[in-house]
């Protein structure tokens, strides 16, 4: 579905503060018990719905959707911009027959697998990683078929 569907979290910035702001001690204790409750509220409020959104919100896959929760990671524009490799790739967009050399973004909001998932564990979850920011990076395009970036993903 990552794949495929290329899911994103529509929100504005300071929603997802607000929110994690107004929620009540019984619903913090709620998520908490559930292991859904991370340290960066930006990717709790994401992470919680996409599991909504997604139907991983039900109590039989609190197992499944802890493991998400955990693994779960926020990049910022500036994690991108400082990321060694990415500052090293440099030029200029062409086109070379079908192939095009140009740039790739992601959305706010928009996920993608950050890495492989750790398949010895008890359960084999995706990393979930989700931009706080529009992001570019290099990619390589057949036709208008993504080939290749240069990305976390």
């Amino acid at each position: 579905m990552i794949a495929e569907q290329a899911p994103y979290i529509d929100y504005a910035p300071g929603e997802a503060a607000a929110f994690v702001m107004g929620m009540t001690e019984e619903e913090r204790r709620r998520y908490a018990d559930r292991g859904w409750l991370v340290d960066d509220p930006e990717t709790f409020y994401v992470m919680k719905r996409f599991a909504e959104a997604v139907g991983l919100d039900k109590p039989e896959f609190d197992d499944y959707t802890r493991v998400l929760f955990q693994n779960a990671r926020r990049y910022t524009p500036r994690d991108f911009a400082e990321e060694p490799y990415l500052k090293a790739v440099r030029f200029e967009p062409q086109r070379i027959g079908r192939f095009t050399l140009g740039r790739a973004t992601y959305s706010r909001g928009e996920l993608f697998q950050y890495n492989m998932p750790d398949v010895n564990a008890p359960l084999t979850v995706p990393r979930l990683g989700f931009c706080s920011g529009e992001v570019s990076f290099p990619a390589v395009y057949e036709g208008n078929m993504p080939w290749m970036s240069v990305c976390p993903s």
